[in-house]
């Protein structure tokens, strides 16, 4: 069997078992009276507003380490190989920019911006 038809297949299964464990979570969720239905609604909210925000600050890093680490493996030496490095600090600015748009949207809807700020 050729390597690519074993990753896929060992992928495959990885993805069956992850959709299994969701299915399950969400089963125990919603049959075992944990939550009620405006509380889980506000669950899936959270979790899909935090993929979203992760999405933009990490400003597509996954995607270029993932492209571009074996060009540079390949033809650079280690100590000048410093593409996880900039990966880093794009995705921490990346992190700070999401973080002043929480803070400049949570001003502007409330309207009282000293009430806002932590002391």
């Amino acid at each position: 069997m050729s390597n690519i038809r074993r990753q896929s297949i060992i992928s495959s299964v990885v993805i069956y078992i992850g959709f299994t464990v969701g299915l399950l979570n969400i089963y125990l969720f919603t049959k075992q009276g944990l939550f009620t239905d405006p509380q889980f609604g506000l669950y899936n909210a959270f979790i899909a507003i935090a993929t979203t925000m992760m999405a933009f600050a990490s400003l597509a890093m996954p995607s270029y380490i993932n492209k571009f680490f074996p060009y540079y493996k390949d033809h650079l030496s280690p100590k000048k190989n410093d593409m996880i490095t900039w990966a880093l600090v794009v995705s921490s600015i990346g992190y700070l920019l999401v973080v002043i748009a929480g803070i400049i949207l949570r001003i502007l809807s409330s309207g009282n911006t000293l009430s806002i700020l932590p002391r």
